[in-house]
This record gives C-alpha cells, sequence and structure tokens, in this order.
C-alpha cells in the first residue's frame, strides 16, 4: 500500500494520536490496528511525535463508512489496495446497484511476528501464540516469523478483548469454542449440499448464497447469544448498537460538504 501523503497543510492541522482520536472517536489502539493492518499510513513524524493530516482523517472516515456496509479489515485493505494502484473496485469486488458488495468471508493475510504482537501484546509469549494457532486465530507461515492470519476480523475482536482486560484464557477459549462449533457446522452442511445434483447446480446455488449463509449465521450467531444473556445485558447491546449506528451517522453528516 502507498504511503498516505501528507500535502500542503500547515502544524496547525496535524494532530497527535490522542488528538486524532479524541476529533474521530476512534480509539486509539484501533488506530495503531489500523496501521498494523496496512490500512492507514503511519504518521508524520516531527521529532519524536506522530503527527497525522486530513489524509489520515480521511481514510479513517473511509474506513467507518466501509465498517458499516459490513466489511473486514482484509477487505478494506483490498479496496484500498485496487483503488491506489489504479484498478477498479470491480475487480476485487462485486456491485449490488452501483455500490460494492462487502466480502463475506476474509482473505488470508501473511504478516510479521513484529506486526502480531504489535497488535496483541500478548502474543510475545511463545505459548500464548501456540495456543492462538489451536485456537485458529492465527496459523504459522511457510517462513520464520510469519503468521498467516485467517480472520483478520477475529484476530481485531481479540485484540480488544484482551486490551479491555478480559484475561487470555478466557479470551482464548470463545476463539475455540467459536473455531470447533462453527466448523462443526460448516462440515454438516457441506454433507447437505453434497448430495444435490448435477453438481453445477450445487456450485452454483453455494457461489449464489454465501453472501446470505454468511449474514445469517451472524444473525443467529448474535441472536442466540442476547438470548442467552441476562436480560440487562441484552437490553444494553441492542440499545448500545441503535446508539453505535446514529453516532457514525451524525458525525458521516458533519463531515460531509453540505454540513459545513
Amino acid at each position: 500500500m502507498n504511503d498516505v501523503k501528507i500535502y500542503a497543510c500547515g502544524m496547525d492541522e496535524l494532530l497527535t494520536i490522542d488528538e486524532l482520536a479524541a476529533v474521530t472517536q476512534i480509539p486509539t489502539r484501533t488506530i495503531r490496528q489500523y496501521q498494523t493492518f496496512g490500512l492507514l499510513a503511519p504518521p508524520l513524524r516531527t521529532g519524536r511525535v506522530g503527527r497525522y493530516g486530513p489524509p489520515h482523517r480521511e481514510r479513517l472516515g473511509a474506513i467507518m463508512r466501509l465498517q458499516e456496509r459490513g466489511y473486514s479489515l482484509a477487505g478494506m485493505r483490498d479496496l484500498f489496495d485496487a483503488w491506489e494502484s489504479g484498478r477498479e473496485f470491480r475487480t476485487v469486488v462485486g456491485f449490488d446497484d452501483g455500490q460494492p458488495e462487502a466480502p463475506v468471508d476474509e482473505a488470508t493475510m501473511r504478516i510479521t511476528q513484529e506486526q502480531l504482537i504489535a497488535m496483541v501484546p500478548a502474543l510475545s509469549k511463545p505459548a500464548n501464540r501456540r495456543t492462538a494457532s489451536r485456537a485458529g486465530l492465527i496459523i504459522p507461515g511457510s517462513e520464520k516469523a510469519q503468521w498467516l492470519v485467517r480472520s483478520s476480523s477475529a484476530l481485531a475482536m481479540f485484540a480488544d478483548l484482551v486490551s479491555s482486560g478480559v484475561p487470555v484464557t478466557r479470551a482464548f477459549r470463545m476463539f475455540e469454542l467459536l473455531e470447533s462449533t462453527l466448523g462443526a457446522l460448516g462440515r454438516n452442511l457441506a454433507v447437505e449440499f453434497s448430495v444435490i445434483e448435477p453438481a453445477g447446480q450445487r456450485a452454483a446455488l453455494l457461489q449464489r448464497n454465501r453472501p446470505l449463509l454468511g449474514k445469517a449465521v451472524a444473525t443467529i450467531l448474535i441472536a442466540a447469544i442476547g438470548e442467552a444473556l441476562p436480560s440487562d445485558d441484552a437490553k444494553r447491546i441492542r440499545i448500545g448498537a441503535t446508539q453505535d449506528q446514529r453516532g457514525r451517522s451524525s458525525r458521516v453528516a458533519s463531515r460531509s460538504p453540505a454540513a459545513r
């Protein structure tokens, strides 16, 4: 990915990471995660202090809008890479009524061990990396000190849990459960699909229904979690989701040319 360039802006337009977090309402750890995954360019260095300019704020705004459409971190990186290399989005994803369709499953991403530890400091311990590998969060790469991340969203969620104070062992249990349960579900569904004939129809049905299957699994899973939680917790989650959506919409509207 090409670096974001700080263009024609004065020092008063440059922000520290804490100031950027306050302006965009995005936590500093999340901004650093975006840099680790190559979604956001490094800051401009003024001495030992990193400064962020208008291009960084614009990129964060684009990331927020794509997240609202359901894009994963890996999917967003593919889109930004396509845009910056001059390719059309159509070569990366399909279009739905003129708008890019969010990929449902994520492309595997290769990162260095340094990048992995920068995002999840708890994985600096070899034992924790082995557990993360068993949980399906990371896979050893073909080269030393490299890792494959099958789902950048899962790893980002794990990082958020641990940085928020959830014990590492409990966070691992969550993802081991997710891996084993959804893995078994996938294998069982594959058996049911395998009896559909002819094979060409089976492949077409799977291809056509991948987006619907992904959304259905997410909806059923989240609904089941909500139903199993204490009623007060489930109520807070529903209210919080609504407020988050309204907050994002108002922030996007405030940044639009018509609002200024």
